[in-house]
């Protein structure tokens, strides 16, 4: 691991070149793998979990949310697209207009936007741990979650590159840049705002009230997300409305923590066939790893960096507040927000004698490998399986046609 380490510093550039083309090889890999396994065209990925309400939103362009073509195969109401955030689709259409197939141009933003996070993660590890590196070649495939949303039409990737970039730029004093990317994060994502909390928590505890005056530029970043709620309150005469379609989805917005969590845990019943207690098992143990992790951690925080202990704390104490099935079934791909410091964490918590042992991560990262491909390929066939059953009969079919321009 010295020799990567030395490897990184000497040579960036090829560095982050590397990072990139492994983090971006793996996400092809299983979008090609989960593509033959389920027997589509891989493009057609792009339309499970959330990626055909993001299609919709995209189409919508310049009208956002009401301007889809009247054609368009949807059967939702647009007021139900609400709940998701324009940044990614604006993405998505900027990239179709190159590539005319808004299927292709979802997986590309997601795909390119995850390998840039990856590369974006090492500049951030390089402030924080003596073995940024390592810390990187363990992202590109860790948590299982990551490497799934960074395959599929998922906003996670695109999130994440935002809110890695944003602490970079608060980390380098940078506070207009970092505050320009909490706009874009809250622009792209629900939870975007945590990105604030977590920094003046920081500042607060550095250096008290003087510490929270210099965050000003932050007090901006709200104002894009504010008059998207006022575009959407306007077209939809209702000011709280894709805070409404939330709680109409997904029940009661918190709950005690972890209570949600552990009333999924324990229903017996759940929304995909199959592999019953293997979700259960993997769902549980990413909360336990996050939970045991974060109490190791503040038990050693006089040893640790503060902002790694907040980033981590902020983000699992409100996703795993959150009421209903969303602290449940997407607890794993909420929390990649607070992966990248959950792993620098558990670095620094290693003892370094074992740390520094290459053998060792080379043949854990390749035993993993396989592993996490196959968890991912699971669960999208297991999400195609949930939305056909949820779709009317041969939508999936009027879509795709329709996005190829058959239809």
């Amino acid at each position: 691991m010295e020799r990567l380490e030395d490897f990184a510093r000497r040579k960036p550039l090829a560095f982050a070149a590397f990072l990139g083309f492994a983090a971006l090889t793996l996400r092809l890999s299983l979008a090609d793998l989960a593509a033959r396994i389920v027997g589509i065209e891989t493009r057609d990925l792009s339309l499970f979990y959330d990626g055909l309400s993001y299609i919709y939103i995209a189409k919508s362009f310049p009208r956002v949310y009401i301007g889809a073509p009247a054609d368009f195969p949807i059967f939702y109401k647009p007021v139900g697209f609400t709940a998701f955030f324009a940044f990614y689709p604006l993405l998505i259409r900027a990239v179709d207009f190159l590539l005319h197939d808004a299927r292709i141009a979802a997986l590309s933003v997601s795909q390119l936007s995850a390998s840039l996070a990856v590369v974006v993660f090492h500049r951030l590890a390089c402030r924080f741990s003596a073995r940024p590196a390592l810390a990187a070649l363990i992202f590109c495939v860790f948590p299982p979650t990551w490497l799934l949303t960074g395959s599929a039409a998922m906003v996670e990737s695109v999130f994440l590159l935002v809110w890695l970039a944003c602490l970079l730029f608060w980390k380098k004093g940078e506070l207009s840049k970092a505050a320009a990317c909490a706009a874009v994060a809250m622009l792209t994502q629900k939870s975007g705002f945590l990105l604030v909390a977590i920094i003046a928590l920081c500042e607060f505890r550095r250096g008290g009230l003087r510490g929270l005056r210099r965050l000003w530029p932050f007090a901006l970043s709200f104002a894009p997300a504010a008059l998207m709620q006022v575009y959407l309150g306007a077209v939809f005469h209702d000011p709280w409305v894709s805070f409404r379609i939330m709680s109409d989805i997904n029940g009661p917005a918190f709950q005690l923590p972890f209570q949600g969590f552990m009333e999924g845990l324990l229903s017996p019943t759940q929304w995909y066939h199959g592999h019953f207690w293997l979700r259960k098992f993997l769902l549980a143990s990413s909360c336990i790893f996050y939970v045991l992790l974060l109490a190791a951690a503040w038990r050693r925080r006089a040893r640790l960096e503060f902002s790694l202990i907040a980033w981590l704390g902020v983000v699992l104490l409100f996703h795993g507040s959150l009421g209903g099935i969303r602290s449940y079934f997407p607890f794993p791909k909420y929390m990649t927000a607070a992966a990248p410091a959950a792993i620098l964490l558990a670095l620094e918590l290693l003892p370094a004698a074992l740390a520094r042992r290459s053998a060792v991560w080379t043949g854990l990262l390749i035993a993993w490998i396989p592993a996490v491909l196959a968890l991912g390929a699971m669960d999208i066939f297991s999400a195609m399986d949930l939305e056909l059953r949820m779709w009317p009969r041969g939508y999936f079919q009027i879509v795709t046609s329709y996005l190829a321009g058959l239809h």
